[in-house]
């Protein structure tokens, strides 16, 4: 009761007496000072029993020596006790003597002995990526550099259909996903597949792992070494291929190789959250123990998984009908439309799945002409213009003319986005988006705008390029003609502006398209108008960088008296390739909408005013909502006003294309196959999805 409660001696002493005579009825003889000296021999006797020298008749208890009776923490290590007396020279593997698996290499983890002694060779290997969306590989590598830890994580692989753990798929890491322990964990788990069916590997980093493959496959230990490989396909899981530049998702995307049906690659991912709470435990355990029970989870997470096939089996089969049907549906009104291009563009899609190497029939066309090349050639041009001249100081000669107005057109373009900045946030800017605001016109104006009593707004600064300079006054600049330079990169921005522009308007069409279909209430609305808002302004500030180097163009070609081919562009041509008026499902969504608010209005206007069956979907203004200071009445007048011209339009005879979809490099009309490219790629990607 001392060393539990710890009550004093007093207190038990007055606990016995109570125990004796609750009642007081009886006097007893003090014995408070015998007690107390009874239980001092008492704990003296028993620390002395505990220690071992209470009956030792040998040794005498007066020798005992200092600290001898003290309890020594049988964790601690202690040479002689649970420490050999030649600790110092044991090998620092000599862990797994005394924590064998007792079942390594029997069911989901590589066999041991021969995976360990095959990464002893592999330790300097470094892989470094050249995919710019890969900077976590090269941190990969740097991780537990120290070695810390016996093993800083686990490479595994799985059924990336239906998240089965493959036998002898898991091999330990020991310094970040290195290729020499994925090879092994790859080779291993080949060998209990047909080497005649075609493989698919699912990796989040497959354009780099890829590389040398069949090479270090070939390196490994005749025994985990594959008989061969009859076809290998890579891939990348959807999530993670968005982290990848364009060309990784054009070669690796699961959604244009066939075969894979509608796998994401992913599951491995859903293994690790499923798995994830048993790693805190790990960490203390051997490898022996911690193998022998990732083994026990994953045989219970392959239970499970077994126990649901048939049900998971059962949904996906009702999802593909469902799905195929659509699929079919849309796949074949693309064919009646493009039936004469169809043969071709088949012939296209078989010719790359046969050969990776051809055409790729999803790769979206890219203009020739962008300020990265035209700049590349003003360099070159300048370089031998310095060696023609014969200076003796080249290396010491400037940048050239060229840089000289492409630093003048990059100061052009911070004034560009600074008023389209002031545009859109200095309606009801937050505090954030009024502090970005306030420093990015800081900045600017310490580049353009020395002080003075009345400083002109750094955004209307003139920059006196040569187009908003007199004739006369560019005759009299000394070297190169600038205005040849200029027009090389104007031409230059037209292109790149246009084809910026295209894709900000593709997008507007799916985000408008998603808005319709899923957004339902004011959150959701909201979002999407937030998307919508933030598309526009980049299509607005791609529209305008054209029209600044279009005006500058137009000024360049009068002086010179060439033909401008650019086309001028107006309001009118900033509109998708196939606007929502032009779908019949849009028509009815709109006309809904036009009658209802007609209905609202009338309510409150007291108008008898109806929308007719023939009102159509609206312009862009429609879609980007009404101001909110209009009243139900006038945006009801200013929603017939379009309706009544939309009505006057209406008929795929008199809906006409915008030029900016036909352009080609240099403003002229774009050839046959750069046309076709679109709906090439429309088509593919539909005939993709169906099959």
């Amino acid at each position: 009761m001392t060393l539990l409660g710890k009550i004093s001696a007093y207190d038990y002493y007055r606990a016995l007496e109570k125990l004796t005579d609750d009642c007081g009825r009886f006097q007893f003889k003090n014995r408070y000072r015998s007690f107390q000296r009874t239980a001092r021999q008492y704990r003296h006797l028993k620390m002395l029993k505990r220690g071992g020298k209470g009956n030792n008749k040998k040794i005498d208890v007066s020798k005992t020596q200092a600290g001898e009776l003290a309890l020594l923490c049988p964790a601690c290590p202690q040479v002689g006790v649970n420490l050999p007396v030649t600790w110092e020279d044991v090998s620092e593997d000599k862990n797994e003597d005394y924590d064998p698996g007792l079942g390594t290499g029997w069911a989901y983890m590589v066999e041991d002995e021969p995976y360990c002694s095959y990464l002893k060779d592999r330790t300097s290997e470094a892989e470094m990526s050249s995919c710019s969306g890969l900077a976590a590989l090269d941190h990969a590598n740097s991780r537990n550099a120290r070695g810390n830890y016996a093993s800083s994580g686990v490479a595994l692989g799985c059924c990336a259909r239906h998240k089965m753990i493959q036998p002898n798929g898991v091999g330990d890491l020991q310094k970040g996903e290195r290729y020499c322990n994925v090879d092994w964990v790859v080779a291993s788990l080949l060998r209990y597949h047909s080497h005649k069916l075609k493989i698919c590997l699912s990796y989040d980093i497959c354009c780099q792992y890829c590389r040398k493959f069949i090479d270090r496959i070939g390196a490994l230990p005749l025994h985990v070494r594959p008989a061969a490989i009859h076809c290998f396909l890579f891939v990348i899981p959807k999530l993670h291929i968005y982290g990848h530049k364009l060309s990784c998702q054009l070669a690796y995307s699961l959604n244009l190789t066939p075969g894979v049906g509608r796998t994401d690659g992913e599951g491995i991912e859903r293994n690790w959250a499923g798995q994830g709470p048993i790693a805190t435990s790990m960490t203390e355990m051997g490898p022996g123990s911690r193998h022998d029970t990732l083994d026990d989870h994953w045989a219970n997470w392959n239970w499970r998984k077994i126990l649901g096939l048939g049900s998971l089996l059962t949904r996906r089969w009702k999802l593909t009908k469902t799905w195929l049907a659509k699929q079919q549906h849309a796949f074949d009104i693309l064919n009646r439309n493009q039936a004469s291009q169809v043969p071709v563009w088949k012939k296209m899609v078989e010719d790359f799945e046969a050969d990776s190497s051809k055409l790729n029939p999803y790769a979206p066309p890219t203009s020739t002409i962008t300020i990265q090349t035209v700049r590349e050639e003003l360099a070159r041009e300048y370089e031998s213009r310095l060696k023609m001249s014969g200076s003796p100081d080249q290396d010491l000669a400037p940048s050239g003319p060229g840089e000289f107005i492409l630093l003048a057109l990059e100061m052009e373009e911070r004034q560009r986005q600074l008023r389209e900045d002031a545009r859109v946030k200095l309606s009801r800017p937050t505090s954030r988006q009024a502090a970005n605001l306030l420093d990015k016109w800081v900045k600017l104006r310490r580049l353009l705008v020395s002080a003075t009593e009345n400083p002109v707004q750094p955004e209307n600064v003139p920059l006196y390029l040569p187009s908003q300079l007199s004739e006369a006054q560019v005759k009299s600049c000394p070297g190169p003609d600038l205005s040849v330079i200029e027009a090389w990169l104007r031409n230059a921005q037209c292109s790149e502006s246009l084809d910026k522009m295209r894709n900000q308007l593709l997008i507007k069409w799916r985000l408008r398209t998603y808005k319709g279909l899923h957004a339902r209430h004011q959150e959701k609305l909201r979002r999407s108008n937030t998307l919508l808002n933030l598309n526009e302004s980049k299509i607005r500030l791609h529209s305008q960088r054209y029209l600044d180097a279009w005006s500058a163009l137009r000024v360049l070609s009068l002086r010179t008296g060439t033909t401008l081919s650019w086309r001028e562009l107006k309001r009118s041509d900033i509109r998708c390739m196939e606007d929502p008026e032009d779908g019949a499902v849009g028509n009815s969504r709109k006309t809904r909408t036009m009658q209802t608010t007609a209905e609202r209005a009338e309510v409150v206007t007291g108008s008898g005013d109806q929308l007719g069956d023939r009102d159509l979907s609206i312009d862009d203004d429609f879609e980007q909502g009404t101001d909110e200071d209009e009243t139900p009445a006038e945006a009801l007048k200013r929603w017939q006003q379009k309706r009544d011209k939309i009505v006057k339009q209406t008929g795929e005879g008199k809906r006409v294309v915008s030029w900016i979809w036909v352009a080609g490099d240099g403003g002229g009309y774009a050839s046959d196959d750069v046309l076709h490219n679109s709906p090439c790629i429309e088509w593919a990607k539909t005939y993709a999805r169906l099959n």
